[in-house]
């Protein structure tokens, strides 16, 4: 933005008879303020519940690589979730931003995306079986402190308590070969947990561990390397 220049202005002495010139700059034009404005994706396909809400369904027309999920349809109902399979093979989709009204995340909902980060909100309810299997890109997941059900340390997933880990991201890490040990809090690996995590080569499961679901360390390095317990 321009700047104007100093405004030479003339003014009368009042103690002589003499004029002065004097130079006064003035003050810059303060510079606009501009707010981004966040548009919400096109093209999304919507199944109603039937009470005034809705969930997606589907990606439908949209092929954006950072979905924006409204808060309301295009018919008015207030979405509160994404449907299984809603995104599955998507693989043009690399991020996703989630309302704040999200309740549930449905089976397979992002199975076979490239998707990086998920974030996942403070009212959130339900993580279906598979949503975030056979991701690739996937590097953290990160979960808002207010919700009651999932918790996440440094973007791995767990439930609130942390009794269960549900969610190894399996692009987590900078390093191949890479170790991992899990809490002694941490009661049951879920179905899947570190499955395609590539870049571990050590995962440390702690004596508190009573349950392994099964392909837990499925099309993991670490499962054919080491994973010792204890």
């Amino acid at each position: 933005m321009r700047t104007d220049e100093g405004i030479a202005l003339r003014s009368s002495d009042t103690a002589t008879s003499e004029h002065t010139s004097t130079n006064v700059v003035a003050n810059p034009m303060p510079r606009p303020f501009v707010t981004a404005v966040v548009t919400a994706s096109v093209g999304l396909e919507f199944s109603s519940i039937g009470d005034g809400t809705c969930y997606v369904s589907g990606a439908g027309s949209c092929r954006d690589s950072l979905i924006i999920l409204p808060e309301y349809s295009p018919l008015g109902e207030r979405v509160v979730g994404i449907g299984s399979y809603a995104f599955r093979g998507c693989d043009f989709l690399k991020c996703v931003e989630l309302n704040e009204n999200l309740k549930f995340i449905g089976a397979y909902a992002f199975y076979g995306t490239d998707i990086v980060n998920a974030v996942i909100p403070a009212e959130l309810e339900q993580i279906g079986d598979f949503a975030f299997c056979n991701c690739p890109e996937l590097e953290n997941i990160t979960v808002d402190p207010q919700n009651s059900l999932y918790s996440d340390v440094d973007g791995v997933l767990y439930n609130k308590d942390m009794t269960e880990l549900i969610k190894y991201p399996p692009a987590k890490g900078s390093h191949y070969m890479d170790s991992y040990t899990i809490p002694d809090t941490v009661k049951k690996i879920a179905f899947h947990a570190f499955e395609g995590a590539t870049m571990l080569g050590e995962i440390h499961i702690p004596s508190s561990v009573i349950m392994i679901e099964s392909q837990a360390f499925y099309r993991t390095q670490a499962y054919w390397n080491s994973v010792r317990s204890g």
